[in-house]
């Protein structure tokens, strides 16, 4: 027979071990904390591949910073693009969004590329196909954006 109270033995019979009091305490400090996160890498080497993260490096940011700008500058240039005749939207759904209103287009634009990011971000650690890092797709993702870029750039020129 177990014992009810017995320090890590399972109790058969029942009965709730567990307090109804929470033992954590809720700070200004957990709430600071909780902003920046406390996931850099994983908790043990092994964890380096795999890895969920919240808390990223100077270098992630930046590159997620230059993706969303460069996301903006498209959007933009898009827009004038299509004002001037010069060009048509390809995406149907982004045709749609636009013909509905621009502020619309611009906003779900923006957010689905910002909602990619973010989803990309907590996984920068994890491979796709078992060869190719996450955050080299980030890489990818600005060098095809500042290859649109540079096609948008040469159309205004047109």
């Amino acid at each position: 027979m177990m014992l009810q109270d017995g320090y890590g033995e399972p109790c058969f019979n029942g009965a709730e071990r567990r307090s109804d009091s929470e033992r954590r305490k809720y700070s200004l400090i957990t709430v600071m904390r909780s902003l920046y996160g406390r996931r850099a890498l994983g908790r043990r080497t092994a964890d380096g591949i795999g890895a969920y993260v919240d808390r990223f490096g100077p270098r992630i940011l930046l590159l997620s910073l230059a993706i969303v700008t460069l996301c903006c500058a498209d959007a933009v240039f898009t827009l004038n693009l299509i004002n001037s005749g010069s060009a048509y939207e390809l995406n149907p759904l982004m045709r749609w969004t636009m013909e509905q209103c621009v502020y619309f287009f611009l906003s779900l634009k923006i957010g689905l590329t910002c909602l990619a990011l973010f989803v990309l971000l907590g996984l920068k650690n994890f491979h796709v196909f078992n060869s190719i890092k996450v955050s080299y797709i980030l890489y990818g993702t600005l060098m095809a954006y500042a290859l649109l870029i540079k096609y948008e750039l040469l159309l205004h020129l047109v």
